[in-house]
């Protein structure tokens, strides 16, 4: 639903990326426009990232 960018464009870079052997994570939120909006999506998208820098920079939550 998001209004200023083509969905095809993002999955046109996810498949690039991928292509070139990046591990990249897609995750589309079909209720959802350009922003996060609404509260569970906003608490999912913090979750994922939060999961991403602690595997990635090795810290485990308290």
């Amino acid at each position: 639903m998001d209004p200023r960018i083509d969905i095809f464009e993002t999955e046109t870079m996810v498949r690039a990326v991928r292509a070139n052997g990046i591990d990249v994570t897609y995750i589309r939120i079909p209720d959802e426009g350009h922003g996060w909006r609404k509260l569970k999506n906003r608490l999912f998208y913090f979750r994922r990232q939060a999961a991403v820098l602690e595997n990635h920079l090795g810290m485990t939550p308290p």
